[in-house]
């Protein structure tokens, strides 16, 4: 899921459904 994730914070595609609601990461940083 680590992996996974990451992924899509990279692609910035499907992040909010992927990002668990405390994640250590916001759900799109580089939009932030």
């Amino acid at each position: 899921v680590g992996a996974l994730a990451l992924t899509a914070v990279l692609a910035g595609d499907g992040v909010d459904s992927l990002r668990p609601a405390e994640a250590p990461w916001p759900a799109r940083p580089f939009e932030a």
